[in-house]
């Protein structure tokens, strides 16, 4: 598909939209799941902090903000890769390829909203957190984005927005960045590249039509995707564990974590020996599950010295 016959067909969305689908487009337009995931994360990073859950206003604050910046950042990138979006069979129904909004909306919307991310945490968190939320937006809308049609090292970029959440929450609470906040952020960044990575393997095809240079799309055996999918695996062990040297936790956690890890570790080795769509699909539900395994078990190790 030409891309600038794409650029002329998505300069104009449909002229007649009920509400409902406006509003249901608006909605696609933020990757609720995605937007979900960073929002979690910087309520646990937030909670984590010392008498984190006293500061309730805080915390109503964490995540109104977060959704607004996590929301408007990923709507900004869809507006950037519109054109190429529209070239992949994954992103192309995608709000701004499919012509439900108009390049102008999805962009004014973005705005508005990490604007209004910042204006909420600034107003209600603090200076620390919200300038580590600038640093996401402007690393994933201006430099992960555009980087990402350059070289596969865009990858490793797009890890560090994705990894700031719990540090955001941590700061928010607490003004500074500490050792905390560090280990929180080195988790989610170690975490995030198998993620990518498996998911770059199941649509490798696709991104190479959208113009993407991704590792995947120049390893065609898989092997040494894989083994920097297990380099990343094996460093993300101790990043694991470092909560519980750190004090912030108990022995369950410790348990749990190594558990957490085995469990994500074992289909990193199954791609390793079966470079498949289908093991590459085992490996990025595993990864989807670590986060909220991991961050529970801060929770179960609060419950477990209650009892």
């Amino acid at each position: 598909m030409n891309t600038s016959r794409t650029a002329a067909q998505s300069s104009s969305a449909p002229l007649s939209q009920s509400w409902r689908s406006q509003v249901a487009a608006y909605w696609a337009l933020t990757k609720p799941g995605l937007t979900g995931m960073s929002v979690g994360t910087a309520v646990a990073g937030a909670l984590l902090a010392p008498e984190g859950w006293q500061h309730i206003d805080r915390i109503i604050a964490i995540v109104l903000g977060t959704i607004l910046v996590g929301g408007g950042a990923v709507a900004l990138n869809q507006y950037a890769e519109r054109e190429f979006d529209a070239l992949m069979n994954r992103t192309r129904r995608r709000p701004l390829p499919a012509c439900l909004l108009r390049p102008g909306q999805g962009l004014l919307f973005g705005l508005l909203m990490v604007l209004g991310g910042l204006l909420v945490l600034a107003a209600l968190t603090t200076a620390v957190a919200t300038s580590l939320a600038g640093i996401t937006i402007a690393v994933y809308v201006l430099i992960y984005t555009p980087l990402k049609r350059r070289t596969h090292l865009a990858t490793a970029v797009g890890g560090i927005p994705g990894a700031l959440p719990p540090a955001i929450g941590w700061t928010a609470i607490t003004g500074t960045i500490s050792i905390e906040a560090y280990a929180l952020f080195l988790v989610m960044f170690l975490w995030q590249m198998p993620h990518f990575l498996a998911l770059g393997w199941i649509y490798r095809q696709d991104y190479s039509r959208g113009g993407y240079r991704l590792l995947t799309a120049v390893d065609p055996t898989g092997k040494v995707t894989s083994r920097i999918i297990l380099v990343f695996l094996w460093a993300l062990l101790p990043a694991s564990v470092l909560p519980f040297f750190l004090g912030m936790t108990g022995v369950t956690f410790l348990l749990g974590a190594v558990l957490a890890w085995v469990l994500y570790v074992v289909p990193g080795y199954g791609f390793l020996q079966n470079s498949s769509e289908k093991q590459a699909r085992v490996l990025f539900v595993s990864s989807l599950l670590y986060v909220p395994f991991f961050f529970g078990l801060f929770a179960l190790d609060y419950v477990v010295k209650l009892l």
